[in-house]
């Protein structure tokens, strides 16, 4: 009785993926799923002779988890067959019979509605462009005869950095996809929901280098492939052109026929050019002309992975998308990241941009609520590692280790080719000639992205920005980072991407490294003698304010919950950031004070002209020479350059952003420079003018107050001399803050202000310029301090740079590390 239930004939319900209609096939029971298959590709062409292999041909039984039938009449029943939605069938197995439990089973029972068989079908004729004229295509995959000497030096940083922490996270990752693509991709039609591998970051952090890390893993077989070649083309990318443009060949061909560029679009073709190429790859062929067939190309993958080898595609400076691109190019890229993907190759991109993550396509995850693996990022890389970098003097090993490896490997070239000058003076201004030609290579790179290039520079000099940045155009345009620093899980759902475990949707953030983990960044791009950090469309050179304007409203935001109006985080970035230009104008070996003053009041835009001479106070005596109390080559705010010997050397130094509870806002040279920025909309009254004076440090010697406008005159009611002289108010126990100076130098002090476009300072009426000391003689001349009230007008006001007011917060204690600018 059980063999003539087996022996039967019955009728299964078939579908085709790609194809929305269904049909019927008539067969016993008793006969194999390779039988099954001749049939089903009849019945579905009309033709009873047409033939095709057992591997161009797989079957997935549509029975659902709970043991019942995919219906018909199933939300999501058309949207499986066309394979836009992804369900994990179980493959039916080629020699095993139809009767088997693991197929229809022997107690299969057809009834209307039911849908039992789904097919994904390689043709060679039917869904495959013309390939007939395969003698006209006929292109080369060999890498360059060069190849061995180009890539010499990356093979030999390869063995160094091999076993270093973060190869070993990428490789960790590639397992972690080996793993899933195994245990949860298996036996889905389509592997629409592969995830990959994404290393995020600008230019010169060691994205290439890590292709070759990886190559030195005897169970890794990487295939390295260059897309985007500009705008900065390094000599390694020549060594696989031929390869890679044969791929980008490969990829025109086949574009006209792939839809938008999905998995499942490019699953459901018989044969593409980009099928030959990836065969091409795995057998070692060195000529790709015609196409292959998918099974021709599972087969050479089964051959390559039963060594043990994961098969891994690195797809080097992916490029990116505008926001004006064509539909055609979204789906051409979204065709180049899936092609290897679709047979379950493990992909990892290299990018200075977000087009890689950002290519969604709709898989398995896009009606559930589940979420699933899209892509694993790794933000940061290996940092520099040369031996040679031993042989250049020990006062720069450290800011050129300190340094991503492109910047350290150009400076490290240039050093270890040159004499050296042997004079400190020569060899200052040996390295300001070199930092300046360094700096104009690196901003030439990016002379494609000229707006996003200077939006960067005014960022390089805010002490810390965190941008919202969804296309990653501070990374593209210039050298910043995604603001995480450890690799993590982007995972997709019916519509956002999110971060690892979190709930909410994730947001690209990008800043600048740190000074310490790039050195040459900053001592180049931040200018110096021989380079201009801001410039306007023209290539003239702009002060910080404007350059800080001409950044998009929309793009920067000055944040801090509790900030007062008058205390402003964007007049406080505008003052910071203004310091560090100005000190950085002379170069190396630091700036005499009144020529770097007089670059600060152009940069605040109190001054038109950075050739403008304006007729300085008296300073006191330490200030007056230009050969005393050099102005260091300043650190962005609360940034400290690597400790090395060459601090000394290059006089670098650091502007540090004061906690609240010290009452003012910077300091420098160990405290002798202060500055404190008051961005009242209206003038200050004699009480803040008061709480001001108090404020000044001990320590200082020249203070700064940076405001918009004063009242005419003070200390009308109360003689100015009379406050000077009066016992100060003590800080508050327990305060952190300092003791003001009244009693102190103070009264040695002189009070000056100075406005925008004036051409010399002046007192300010009813402050009187004079010793204010108890036991002086009548002609005391002794000059311990000065203070210099600094106006901005117009340019400050109270307003932002669009005219609009800033918000009146309170403003709270900061840590020295807080951000002083949120863009």
């Amino acid at each position: 009785m059980e063999e003539e239930s087996i022996a039967r004939t019955v009728r299964i319900a078939c579908g085709v993926l790609g194809y929305a209609d269904t049909f019927h096939v008539d067969t016993p029971l008793n006969v194999s799923v390779g039988d099954l298959k001749k049939k089903l590709v009849q019945e579905w062409t009309g033709d009873p002779s047409y033939a095709l292999g057992p591997k161009d041909v797989t079957l997935f039984v549509t029975r659902k988890g709970d043991g019942t039938w995919l219906k018909e009449d199933d939300d999501e029943f058309t949207s499986i067959l066309l394979g836009t939605v992804q369900k994990p069938f179980p493959i039916m197995l080629g020699t095993s019979p139809l009767f088997k439990d693991t197929n229809l089973g022997s107690s299969f029972k057809y009834a209307y509605g039911d849908h039992h068989v789904l097919a994904r079908i390689d043709l060679r004729h039917e869904q495959s462009h013309e390939t007939s004229q395969a003698p006209e295509f006929e292109h080369m995959m060999n890498v360059e005869p060069s190849y061995e000497e180009i890539t010499q030096a990356y093979r030999e940083t390869a063995e160094r950095l091999k076993n270093h922490d973060k190869v070993k996270q990428v490789i960790a990752a590639i397992n972690q996809i080996t793993k899933y693509r195994v245990e949860e991709l298996t036996s889905r039609i389509v592997q629409e929901d592969m995830p990959f591998i994404v290393l995020e970051s600008s230019s010169g952090t060691g994205k290439t280098q890590m292709a070759f890390n990886l190559m030195a893993h005897e169970d890794l077989e990487v295939y390295y492939l260059v897309h985007d070649q500009q705008p900065i083309r390094q000599k390694v990318y020549s060594a696989v052109a031929t390869r890679s443009n044969t791929f980008k060949k490969c990829v025109k061909k086949d574009m006209p026929y792939i839809d938008d560029g999905a998995i499942v679009a490019i699953s459901s073709m018989g044969s593409l050019y980009t099928f030959a190429f990836i065969w091409a790859l795995l057998t070692g062929a060195s000529s790709v002309s015609g196409g292959k067939t998918r099974s021709e190309v599972e087969e050479a993958l089964r051959s390559k992975t039963e060594s043990g080898k994961i098969v891994v595609v690195f797809l080097d400076k992916f490029p990116a998308l505008g926001n004006q691109e064509d539909e055609r190019k979204v789906f051409m890229l979204r065709f180049i990241q899936n092609v290897f993907r679709a047979f379950g190759i493990v992909v990892i991109m290299s990018a200075t941009n977000g087009t890689a993550r950002n290519l969604i396509t709709t898989g398995s995850h896009s009606r559930s609520d589940s979420k699933a693996l899209w892509c694993i990022m790794f933000p940061s890389l290996p940092s520099f590692q040369d031996p040679s970098v031993e042989l250049i003097p020990s006062e720069l090993q450290r800011l050129v280790r300190h340094s991503r490896p492109l910047f350290a490997h150009l400076a490290l070239k240039q050093l270890g080719s040159d004499q050296l000058p042997g004079e400190k003076e020569e060899l200052i201004e040996y390295l300001n000639i070199l930092m300046g030609s360094l700096a104009d290579q690196f901003g030439g790179w990016k002379e494609h992205w000229p707006d996003w290039f200077r939006t960067g520079q005014v960022c390089l000099f805010l002490c810390g920005c965190y941008v919202v940045d969804r296309k990653s155009g501070l990374l593209h345009g210039h050298f910043a980072r995604l603001a995480e620093d450890e690799p993590f899980e982007l995972m997709v759902g019916k519509k956002d991407l999110t971060k690892n475990d979190e709930t909410g949707q994730w947001e690209c953030r990008t800043m600048f490294p740190p000074v310490y983990e790039d050195a040459l960044l900053y001592l180049t791009l931040t200018g110096g003698k021989y380079y201009n950090p801001l410039v306007d469309a023209t290539g003239d050179p702009i002060p910080f304010h404007t350059a800080l304007s001409e950044v998009p409203a929309s793009f920067v935001r000055f944040d801090n919950d509790k900030q007062l109006s008058e205390d402003g985080m964007r007049l406080e970035s505008i003052v910071g950031a203004s310091l560090v230009v100005a000190s950085h104008q002379d170069g190396f070996g630091g700036s005499a004070f009144p020529s770097f003053f007089l670059r600060f009041l152009f940069e605040l835009g109190i001054l038109e002209s950075r050739d403008a001479t304006v007729s300085l106070p008296k300073l006191p005596l330490m200030y007056e020479s230009p050969t005393n109390r050099c102005v260091p080559f300043l650190a962005p705010p609360n940034q400290v350059w690597p400790n090395t010997s060459a601090n000394e050397l290059l006089q670098l130094g650091t502007l540090r952003r004061v906690r609240n509870e010290e009452r003012i806002d910077f300091c420098f040279m160990g405290g002798e420079v202060t500055v404190e920025c008051k961005d009242y909309s209206d003038p200050p009254n004699v009480k803040v003018i008061k709480d001001i004076l108090d404020r000044v440090p001990e320590a200082s010697r020249i203070h700064l107050v940076v405001t918009n406008t004063l009242q005419a005159s003070y200390f009308n009611t109360e003689s100015f001399d009379t406050f000077m002289k009066a016992d100060p108010k003590l800080p508050a126990e327990g305060s952190k803050s300092l003791k003001p100076p009244r009693a102190g130098s103070l009264r040695h002090a002189r009070i000056y202000k100075m406005s925008a476009n004036d051409r010399s300072f002046s007192e300010i009426t009813m402050m009187e310029n004079k010793c204010h000391g108890e036991n002086c003689r009548p002609d005391c001349d002794q000059l311990d301090k000065v203070i210099l009230f600094l106006l901005r007008g117009s340019r400050g006001n109270g307003q932002k740079e669009d005219g609009k007011a800033p918000p009146k917060k309170r403003k709270t204690a900061q840590s020295e590390d807080s951000v002083m600018a949120s863009l």
